[in-house]
């Protein structure tokens, strides 16, 4: 924007007139109206000097914008550091915060977004967009949430694998086949990471979360003919069969099934036996921190 006059603090001369002293204030009044009316509310109608915009000529090696001494809420005042509201009503695309960092060079801890209390860090994300929570790191790739930081013994933050809508939650692995006829097809995969074993049969187990009982007979002992069975529901001694396989080691030399168990319910495997001794694995995988009791 060009200025009505260059700004020029020798001005006026002591030698100026008396009787031009009018129009050396207006034209302060004006040059000053003309510079601060770039960001700031200043015309006939309102000129209350408020800011309307703030643009920061930025300075070298300092914090452009910082508080000099950190200001206090006392009593039962609610209040902040910082609150914006503005309406959006526009087909373009808006940005309620925008920085866009240029990494010339820079250190190897240094963070777009920086939050603590007390010193301690709460929240931050660093130069490859990695989300920091409470001191867990996760590890991103574009569009994806990744992270194998625990957040107990026996539980991870959600992660993905890289793979198109694969999601990973310590040692479960859920894909998504897509559609099929409006019903959604859902796979699952479970690791060694997660898994309970050396249950028994005849036991009876409380699902300290939600999880899978998986149950695999082998006919290994003799000329083994029978069946297992699965047992679940809400009741001290389960008595409703969810499941159920038969082995001849004749015919199908072993079997196996995977059946859900709800956080809180109680199950057992039993065993019919008609001829020789049976071979049963007992293995329970939680969807959560949780194993059997």
């Amino acid at each position: 924007m060009a200025f009505s006059a260059v700004w020029d603090e020798t001005q006026p001369l002591g030698t100026a007139l008396a009787s031009t002293l009018d129009n050396i204030i207006r034209d302060l009044k004006r040059d000053l109206r003309e510079r601060l009316v770039l960001e700031h509310i200043w015309d006939i109608t309102d000129n209350s000097g408020k800011h309307k915009n703030i643009t920061l000529n930025a300075p070298v090696d300092a914090w452009q914008i910082q508080t000099g001494v950190a200001n206090s809420i006392t009593g039962n005042i609610s209040a902040g550091i910082m609150k914006l509201d503005q309406t959006w009503n526009t087909t373009a695309n808006c940005f309620g915060i925008a920085l866009n960092v240029i990494p010339t060079a820079t250190g190897a801890a240094s963070m777009l977004l920086l939050l603590a209390v007390n010193g301690v860090t709460k929240f931050a994300v660093d130069m490859s967009g990695i989300i920091v929570i409470g001191g867990i790191t996760g590890t991103s790739t574009p569009g994806n949430v990744n992270s194998s930081a625990p957040f107990t013994a026996d539980n991870q933050l959600i992660r993905s694998d890289g793979t198109a809508r694969n999601v990973k939650s310590s040692g479960i692995l859920v894909s998504d086949l897509g559609d099929f006829t409006g019903v959604r097809v859902m796979t699952y995969a479970f690791s060694n990471s997660m898994r309970q074993q050396a249950l028994s049969v005849n036991s009876v187990y409380t699902a300290l979360s939600d999880g899978f009982v998986a149950v695999i007979g082998n006919a290994v002992a003799g000329n083994w003919v029978g069946s297992f069975s699965v047992l679940s529901d809400g009741a001290a001694i389960p008595t409703t069969v969810v499941a159920r396989a038969y082995m001849n080691s004749g015919i199908a030399l072993y079997n196996q099934v995977c059946v859900p168990v709800p956080l809180g319910f109680r199950f057992q495997v039993t065993t019919e036996v008609s001829q020789g001794t049976p071979a049963i694995g007992i293995l329970w995988y939680p969807l959560g921190p949780g194993g059997v009791i």
